[in-house]
This record gives structure tokens, C-alpha cells and sequence, in this order.
């Protein structure tokens, strides 16, 4: 037969007072054998398990009161925390069972278990309690956090940083009982914040953080894989910036991430004294905040080959990461460069030579870094890439920089180049006051890099540099989307300079208030060809003082340039005013682009509007008609001594690309020194009933018979890449010309080829 049972019910609580979480185990364990020799029932020690089910339990006991021995029940419980998921074992007591029931456990547990009647039974029972207990302790080794602080784990960071308990067995306090904890490799430590560390064998090198009691611990990232400065023990510092120094932890943390395959979540404000590296040759990471909430200081950021400040993306001969690593990480805030970094050349670019990448497919977005000029030192980049592939940022906001943003280098030996790196959402109000090379950002000796989408609210009081944004020696590379307020004219005072780069360029251009919203330059003598162009779009300079586009380089396109509020005289000016190759800017937005021939800036071409093909007729016009046949030509004219004119005034053009004439001579052309001449011809004030008067040509190109020309059509062609007028002050005509031709020589039709503004 069985024994007489009772149905135990009841909440549980734990010992601080909360309730049980469901899930949980309640463990009866029976603290020896018994039996009831009247039913001829035997029971053996062990344990009785009920899970917590809506806060409660419900279990059959037995009706201990009852059987020979009057054995006793030990009752333990186990959950899992709730922020590390780590076994939390505990004891709530003794009871005894009596009755029908149901009972609850809570009243069963406030009444004194009675003595068992069998002094051997009390020294087994007293037994059981000591084997239990051990079996809590050998659970203790895996499950520290019920052990410690507030029950829940560490309580902080620090707490476990300044923990003593070691390696081994070790005496620790636990609801008033004193417990022996071992601590081995492979154990897990927490902090009710969530962290958690894996111990590691003593000796390991890969540990990231040791306590006062020498156990090595490795971070362990969260369940998004991401780890946290907090996590390495880093401090929070003031809304100002004021605080402790926390790079030390914070380079950790990111070295950490790259070991492990983890990110770095940036949580609050932290400062920090030196630059931070990250990313290598084979390791990537990202790291990252919520938004400008989340601020990164630098002080101090130094110029010139020192610091310069904030994140490094790889490394290079000036910002060389082995070199910082072990100054910054022993304390020491000085200069990192490495003049035996084998850089590459200005133009020996990265893109062709992959073994030279020094980081890959690194990012950091949605941060703000601001740097401090606490000591006067100025000179910083915020986000500095070298030698980096594929690598990017984004939704960066800073503040203080001599550049938010640099990507290679030009300055020899120190020129490292970069491919495929990109970033866009860039936020800068105040750049640094003293030195503002770009208060947005820098490529150089780089290939298929971008900025994008960038916002400049203040320019810089340099009055040596104070410029938005730039490349220089790059290949495939674009500036978009920058804009650019209250800049100021001090400096260069540049918005966006392209230079000496090819089939590179800047498109969406926004700036108020600088000498030249775009420069198109080749300050380094790089040969471009006309298949290398840059390429100019969509410029906006507000009142700009000198020019919305100055061109001083070769083989560039421009195309949509507006210069509103703009006092200059020229909406583009190209080289010096006394080589006669400047743009006037003229009254209107749409039109008035006026351009002279100069050797500076030859095979630039300079487009407004849609580009267009336009062919006038003449129609039967030769030398034995004495007046014009009232063809399409505006102006015709037969002068009698075998010379026949045409002139065509082309006011809808406001940039052209060639003119041509076609027609043909009558036999003996050749030997009369026939010709057929185009002329593009700039007058005062156009007269169609006057022939040429106050006319000035511009371009002139002229063609002689040959004696395979007689009865034949002849075309004479002349093509060049220039809008040449300014039509608030000038007439553009057309004119082809035929000279010294025999009576039937004939002009047939001019085409004109250029843009129409639309």
C-alpha cells in the first residue's frame, strides 16, 4: 500500500520578499528514509520537484505526521535570472506534513518542524542538510551571481572589478550562511546591468578585464553581439565633456569587439585624452550610438603629424595604430607616427594594391564627437580613414574639428590611400576657429570614395584655409549634397574644390556667403585628358564675393550654375583677370555666360540647358545672285567680286559646341584660291541691313579649295568646346564665308551645335 498524502498549494516567495518567477523549481526533498509499517509503505530520501505555475505551486506530499519515523522535508528552490539566465539556487526551510489538507506551503513553512522521534533519524536528516548544502556550493562554482551583492549579481562594474574572491575555494556570505564558492575557468560573472564575463584560465593572454583577486575575465557581448564601454568599465562624463579619461577602457572595448566579432554600442557621454583606432587588415567592427544623445569627446586633438585626434580607420606612417596602441594603452599622449610605415605614393592608389589595406569594412555611425581645446591644442580630424577598403560613416555630428571627415592624404611621405570608403549625413556647426582645413571632411590619393549629403552651419575664423569640403589626386570620386551657410570670406574661403582629380567631380552644390562656392583646380600639375573630365553640377553660390565657380584646371564640366545675391562680376571666373579667360556672370540666372580663350583652362567645357543641333539653309544663294534669296540665313550678301557672306545670329544659344558651313565650289575653285571660312563673331550692335560693322571675331577657321572640291559638296568645318558670348553686352553671330569662288560656287546651309537654356 502507499503512504497518506497532502496536497501543498501556495505562492512562493523568495527570501528578499518578491515573488517566485514562474518556471521556477520548488524542491521537497525527503531528508531520509521512513516508512509506515501499518500500510507496509516505504519511502526512500530524495527530492520532489513542483514548477511555479502562475505564482503558485500545487503537490503531494507525504503525510509525514503519520508514518514511523516522522521524517521531515528540506525545501530548496532554482530559478534562472532574468538579465543572465544563470542558475539562482536558494533554501526556504524544514516543514513536516500533517492533516488532510490542501495546506499552504507559507503556513506549513512558518511552524518549527518538529524533532524526528529516532535520534538516528535526526543524524540522517542532519546528514541530508550537509549533502545538500555541498550540492548548493558545487552549484555556486557556475552561478556566482546568487552569491554576491544583491543576489542578482554584481552590482556594478566596479563592484567586480574590485572583488577579491580568487581562484579556487573561497568563504562568501549568503542569506546569513556562510558558503564555500569556487571560482574556475569557465565560470560566468554578471553584473545586474546585464554584463557578463567568462573566467578564463589563469595565464590566458585574451582577457579583458582582472579583479583585485587576479581572476582574468573575457566580456561577453549581449544577445544583439554587442559590447559596451560600461562593459570595460569605462565613466560617463558631464554634458560638457568634464570627466574622467576613459579612452584606456574604451580602446579596449573596441580592440575586444574585433577579437570576438562584435559591435560596440555607445551608450552616453565619454571622454577621452588620445585617439581611437579601429578596424585592421582582417578584422572589421562597427560602432555606433542612437544620435547626437550619444557624444564621444576628444581633448586636445593636435595638429600636424601628432594626434590628430578622434577615431582612426586603419592605420598609416602618421597615424600608425601599432605605434598608438602601445603609447596610449601604457599612458603616454604623444606622437604615433612611424617613419618606417611603408606608404604608398601620391597616386599609387590603394584600389591597386590590396595588400596594403589596413582596415576593411569598419563603420561608425550615429555619434556625436565633439572636440575640446582645453589646453589650446588645435589640428583634429573626428574620423580620420587610411589605407581603409569598403569602410564608411554616417549620421555623424561634431563639433570644434579641423575636419569632421579626411580619407587619404596628400602631403608626402605621408600618403595613404583609400577605396570605396563613403560617408553621408554629416552635421558640423561650429569647425574649429583656429585651423579649418574642410570643416566637412577631405579625400586624397583615393579611388570610388564619396561624401554626400553634408551640412556646414558656420565657417571658421582661419584666415589662411576656412573651406567646406575637397579632393585632390583621386580617381571616381564625388562631393554631393553639401551645403554650406555663413562661411565667410576670410581665407580661401572655398566651398567645394575639385582638384586634379579624374572622372571625379561635385554635384548638388549649396554655399552662402564664401568667396567661390566651387573651385575646379590642379595645384599638383596632373595631366587630366579630356576622357578624365570632373564633372560640376547644380552649384548654388549665395552671395559669393568673387565668383560662384572658380576654374583654374583643366578638362572640367560645368553644367546648372546660379549665383544669386552674388556682388562679383563673374558668375565663373577662370585664372587671372589679365589672361582675358574669364566667364561673366551677367544680370540673369538662366543665360549671359560669357567665355574667352585661355590657355589655363583649355578643353574645359562650360554647359547651361539642353543641347541642341540647329541647321540653317540657304537655299539657291550663289555668286550670280546679286541679292539674297531670302533663305533661313539672317543676313546674306553677294559683294560681286566672288565673295558671298552669310551671317546668322544665334540668340537662343547660351553655350556652344561647333558651327559648321556646308557648300561647294564651281570649277576652277582651286586655282582661284577659292575658300570657305567660319568665323563665330561677337558685335555691338547687329544691323542686318549693315555687313560687318563693330564686329570683333572670336574664332576663325578657313579651308582652300582643292581641285577634287570642284562640283562637289564641301564641307568646312570648325568645332570648338567654348560658349563665347555675353549677350547683355554682345550680339552673337554665325558667319560662313565664301571668298575668291567662280560664278556657281554655292553656300548651302550652317549648323550650329551648343545648348539652348531650358
Amino acid at each position: 500500500m502507499s503512504f497518506l498524502r497532502t496536497t501543498v498549494t501556495g505562492s512562493i516567495f523568495l527570501p528578499d520578499g518578491s515573488v517566485m518567477p514562474d518556471g521556477a523549481n520548488i524542491i521537497f526533498t525527503l531528508r531520509s528514509w521512513d516508512k509506515d509499517a501499518d500500510l507496509d509503505a516505504l519511502a526512500l530520501p530524495g527530492p520532489i520537484i513542483a514548477t511555479v505555475e502562475e505564482g503558485s505551486i500545487s503537490v503531494q506530499l507525504i503525510r509525514t505526521a503519520s508514518t514511523d519515523l516522522q521524517t521531515t522535508y528540506d525545501v530548496g528552490y532554482i530559478y534562472r535570472n532574468q538579465w543572465t539566465q544563470l542558475p539562482v539556487p536558494g533554501r526556504l526551510g524544514v516543514i513536516a506534513i500533517s492533516g488532510a489538507g490542501p495546506v499552504d506551503l507559507a503556513d506549513i513553512l512558518a511552524i518549527p518542524a518538529p524533532v524526528p522521534n529516532v535520534p538516528d533519524a535526526l543524524a540522517q536528516a542532519l546528514a541530508a542538510a550537509a549533502d545538500a548544502m555541498q550540492a548548493v556550493q558545487d552549484a555556486n562554482s557556475a552561478a556566482l551571481l546568487a552569491l554576491v551583492g544583491t543576489g542578482a549579481g554584481f552590482d556594478s562594474v566596479q563592484q567586480l572589478l574590485d572583488s577579491t574572491i580568487n581562484y579556487g575555494a573561497n568563504s562568501v556570505s549568503h542569506n546569513g550562511e556562510t558558503v564555500t564558492l569556487n571560482v574556475a575557468a569557465g565560470d560566468r560573472w554578471s553584473t545586474k546591468e546585464g554584463y557578463a564575463y567568462d573566467v578564463l584560465p589563469l595565464g590566458a593572454m585574451d582577457y579583458h578585464l582582472i579583479t583585485e583577486g587576479d581572476v582574468l575575465l573575457k566580456a561577453v557581448p549581449n544577445a544583439s553581439g554587442e559590447l559596451t564601454y560600461q562593459q570595460f568599465a569605462a565613466v560617463e562624463c558631464a554634458a560638457d565633456g568634464a570627466g574622467v579619461d576613459s579612452y584606456p577602457q574604451m580602446q579596449a572595448c573596441i580592440i575586444a569587439a574585433e577579437n570576438i566579432g562584435a559591435k560596440v554600442r555607445h551608450r552616453g557621454r565619454f571622454r577621452s585624452g588620445y585617439l581611437l583606432f579601429a578596424g585592421t587588415a582582417d578584422k572589421s567592427v562597427e560602432i555606433y550610438g542612437s544620435g547626437p544623445s550619444d557624444e564621444l569627446f576628444f581633448v586636445d586633438p593636435t595638429f600636424a603629424r601628432t594626434r590628430r585626434g578622434g577615431f582612426v580607420i586603419g592605420s598609416s606612417r602618421e597615424q600608425n595604430r601599432e605605434n598608438g596602441l602601445a603609447l596610449g594603452l601604457a599612458g603616454t599622449y604623444t606622437n604615433p607616427e612611424n617613419s618606417g610605415f611603408a606608404e604608398l605614393g601620391l597616386g599609387e592608389y590603394l584600389r591597386d594594391n590590396l595588400g596594403s589595406v589596413q582596415a576593411r569594412y569598419t563603420s561608425i555611425h550615429d555619434l556625436r564627437i565633439t572636440a575640446l581645446h582645453e589646453g589650446g591644442l588645435q589640428g583634429g580630424y573626428a574620423i580620420n580613414m587610411v589605407n581603409a577598403l569598403g569602410c564608411a560613416a554616417w549620421n555623424i555630428w561634431g563639433d570644434g574639428w579641423t575636419q569632421l571627415l579626411n580619407i587619404g592624404s596628400d602631403v608626402a611621405p605621408a600618403t595613404p590611400s583609400c577605396h570605396d570608403c563613403h560617408a553621408w549625413n554629416l552635421f558640423v556647426d561650429t569647425p574649429d576657429q583656429t585651423i579649418c582645413y574642410y570643416s566637412i571632411g577631405f579625400i586624397a590619393n583615393s579611388t570610388s570614395c564619396t561624401i554626400r549629403d553634408a551640412q556646414a552651419n558656420k565657417g571658421s575664423a582661419d584666415t589662411t584655409n576656412n573651406n567646406v569640403a575637397s579632393m585632390n589626386f583621386c580617381e571616381d570620386c564625388f562631393i554631393e549634397g553639401v551645403r554650406a551657410y555663413n562661411v565667410g570670406t576670410n581665407g580661401n574661403s572655398t566651398g567645394v574644390t575639385v582638384n586634379g582629380s579624374k572622372n571625379s567631380g561635385a554635384r548638388r552644390i549649396h554655399i552662402e556667403g564664401a568667396k567661390y562656392a566651387v573651385g575646379v583646380a590642379n595645384t599638383q600639375g596632373r595631366t587630366l585628358t579630356a576622357a578624365e573630365r570632373s564633372v560640376i553640377e547644380d552649384v548654388t553660390g549665395v552671395s559669393c564675393s568673387e565668383a560662384a565657380v572658380k576654374l583654374a584646371g583643366t578638362f572640367a564640366d560645368i553644367r546648372r550654375v546660379n549665383d544669386p545675391n552674388c556682388a562679383a562680376t563673374y558668375k565663373i571666373l577662370t585664372g587671372a583677370a589679365d589672361l582675358e579667360c574669364d566667364l561673366r556672370r551677367g544680370q540673369t540666372v538662366e543665360t549671359n555666360i560669357a567665355k574667352r580663350i585661355g590657355e589655363s583652362i583649355q578643353g574645359d567645357r562650360i554647359h547651361f540647358g539642353t543641347y541642341v543641333e540647329r541647321v540653317y539653309q540657304a537655299l539657291a544663294c550663289d555668286l550670280t545672285i546679286g541679292a539674297a534669296n531670302g533663305g533661313t540665313l539672317t543676313y546674306l550678301q553677294d559683294d560681286g567680286a566672288g565673295n558671298l557672306i552669310a551671317m546668322k545670329k544665334l540668340d537662343e544659344f547660351v553655350s556652344l559646341v561647333g558651327i559648321a558651313a556646308y557648300g561647294y565650289f564651281a570649277a576652277g575653285g582651286d586655282t582661284a584660291g577659292a575658300a570657305i571660312t567660319v568665323d563665330i563673331l561677337k558685335q555691338l550692335a547687329y544691323n542686318s541691313s549693315t555687313a560687318e560693322a563693330a564686329q570683333l571675331v572670336s574664332i576663325s577657321s578657313a579651308s582652300t579649295a582643292a581641285a577634287s572640291d570642284a562640283a562637289a559638296d564641301t564641307a568646312r568645318t570648325l568645332g570648338y568646346q567654348v560658349s563665347v558670348f555675353d549677350q547683355t553686352e554682345d550680339e552673337l553671330l554665325g558667319k560662313a564665308e565664301i571668298t575668291n569662288a567662280p560664278v556657281g560656287s554655292r553656300l548651302k546651309s550652317v549648323r550650329v551645335q551648343g545648348y539652348v537654356y531650358s
